[in-house]
């Protein structure tokens, strides 16, 4: 009880409606729980006619690639430092 008189005496100095602040926290705190409760759903299942995922592609290439073109790039800006 000793903690809301000081709220309220503070809220009088500094002209405040306390009634509307306590409003406005309720109602962020309602919006909080229910968007909890909404992010908190299941995901739907999948339709049975469902595509089935295409196989991993390989990455050999890719990669060799990758590593061939970086080391021409390092050795093209080593040979233009100098």
């Amino acid at each position: 009880m000793a903690n809301n008189i000081n709220v309220v005496h503070y809220a009088r100095i500094m002209r405040v409606d306390v009634r509307n602040n306590y409003s406005k926290y309720i109602l962020v705190l309602i919006l909080l729980f229910f968007s909890q409760v909404v992010l908190g759903q299941n995901p739907p299942e999948p339709s049975p006619t469902a595509i089935p995922p295409p196989p991993g592609l390989p990455i050999d290439f890719g990669i060799s690639a990758l590593i061939a073109a970086g080391l021409a790039l390092g050795i093209h800006h080593i040979k233009n430092r100098k």
